[in-house]
């Protein structure tokens, strides 16, 4: 069996620090401590992942982290290991301004 915990919790910082956009925050003078960050992701098996893990993987902002049904697991033909493929949407709101 796969450790979809792990393997979600690298993919998502590994995704986050790749990928972001959220660079525009600093550029408006806007703290990321006041950011919410809201995840979901689509994982074959969604009670596996370990939100704390997600929680703290992901570099800025308070982070929630909601796992449901999706993604694909597959077996590599050779070498009869599970791949496990997720998907995630990342949802970044900024602090309420004066």
């Amino acid at each position: 069996m796969a450790n979809t915990a792990k393997i979600t919790t690298r993919w998502l910082l590994a995704l986050f620090k790749t990928r972001s956009a959220i660079p525009m925050l600093e550029a408006m003078g806007i703290s990321h401590d006041g950011m919410k960050v809201r995840v979901t992701v689509g994982v074959q098996n969604p009670v596996a992942v370990d939100y704390q893990a997600s929680k703290t993987a992901l570099p800025r902002g308070r982070a929630w982290v909601m796992a449901t049904r999706g993604g694909l697991n597959l077996t590599h033909p050779d070498r009869c290991k599970i791949l496990i493929i997720a998907s995630a949407a990342f949802e970044a709101f900024s602090p309420k301004q004066d």
